[in-house]
């Protein structure tokens, strides 16, 4: 939390603070946050305004989660990572296990190349696996269209090899839908499917 300088406040605010925090979908943890508000004796009133100026004076603490100036959230966000490579030190049987634990999220295998496999759906590669290194495991999330999804990836990579990691499941650490499940790969890369839909 960083205070806010005498020229970043809003007009009739005495304090303010900002943060960078990581980036959530704030359409789906907005109701999250307000019931555990509620829960915690909170009463929250909803009701539009033009600006915080407004509101001086009349509330004791106001939760902006954007900024100061901001109108609106966005609905959906682009995508940032256009693909990711990672080490498989026996590529043949890495190669295996991800044909077999991807096939319920309808990803498959679109381009090979020697040294390389490259995994995506509708023919664009977006996770490449490279020949050699695996000595430093990474997370690796795949979206998911929804939890039976989750729940066949999860038996799929199993069954193909792969070390539970965490069996599917919601995680309302990061938002009360959020539905994941994680397995290791052959060479210890956690790989998760998740799904950010209510059940």
């Amino acid at each position: 939390m960083v205070p806010c300088t005498p020229d970043e406040l809003p007009p009739g605010f005495g304090a303010a603070f900002w943060a960078t925090v990581p980036l959530v979908e704030m359409e789906v943890y907005l109701d999250y946050l307000a019931a555990r508000l509620s829960a915690a004796g909170g009463r929250i009133e909803l009701r539009t305004v033009d600006s915080l100026a407004e509101l001086a004076g009349e509330v004791p603490l106001i939760v902006n989660c954007a900024d100061c100036g901001a109108t609106t959230f966005p609905v959906t966000m682009p995508d940032m990572i256009d693909h990711i490579v990672i080490g498989a030190s026996d590529l043949a049987a890495s190669k295996a296990f991800y044909e077999r634990a991807l096939a319920p999220l309808d990803i498959q295998v679109v381009l090979e190349f020697p040294g390389v496999v490259g995994f995506g759906a509708q023919r664009k590669p977006e996770l490449w696996l490279r020949e050699g290194g695996g000595r430093e495991p990474v997370h690796v999330a795949l979206r998911s269209p929804d939890r039976a999804t989750v729940d066949a990836f999860h038996a799929a990579a199993l069954e193909a090899g792969g070390r539970d990691n965490g069996a599917a499941g919601v995680r309302e650490i990061y938002h009360p839908h959020y539905y994941g499940a994680f397995v290791l790969d052959p060479d210890g890369h956690n790989l998760e499917a998740v799904c950010h839909e209510p059940g």
